[in-house]
């Protein structure tokens, strides 16, 4: 059965404050609301990056795995994507898409998680096989 979670979507407001030109694309952002004040505390304090995440997410495929891409470890974790900030703390935000197309998708930023080595040990491959048994109500956004 899957565990049914709460996603808010990203406003417009906010999402300007990292991107300086919209993009041609139907990509929606939502966070997830269990891990939204972590989730937002990591894109600020990474702001600088986060237009060239952004456009990364919006343009993917193909991805660009230094900043956003698939975390496949399994087959259970086929829809699931991570936002990357490498360096001194390897973060990630674990994301869930729902995609219909290149172009029009949902992307949930589900999770943040602070990896201990570039590997992918037995915690960090549950955290993202769990992922993907989360379902989001997403209101009227969808």
């Amino acid at each position: 059965m899957a565990n049914v979670r709460e996603a808010v979507i990203m406003p417009p407001e906010l999402l300007a404050l990292f991107m300086s030109t919209p993009l041609d694309t139907q990509v929606k952002i939502f966070v997830d609301i269990k891990n939204s004040a972590e989730i937002m505390r990591i894109l600020n304090d990474n702001m600088k990056k986060m237009r060239r995440v952004i456009i990364a997410m919006f343009n993917a495929p193909p991805y660009n795995n230094d900043l956003y891409g698939k975390e496949t470890v399994s087959n259970k974790s086929e829809n699931i994507t991570a936002i990357k900030f490498k360096g001194k703390l390897n973060i990630r935000i674990y994301c869930k898409e729902y995609a219909q197309s290149d172009k029009d998708k949902i992307i949930v930023l589900a999770y943040p998680y602070y990896k201990k080595s570039e590997k992918i040990d037995k915690k960090t491959k549950n955290i993202i096989e769990t992922a993907p048994k989360y379902e989001y109500n997403f209101g009227e956004h969808r």
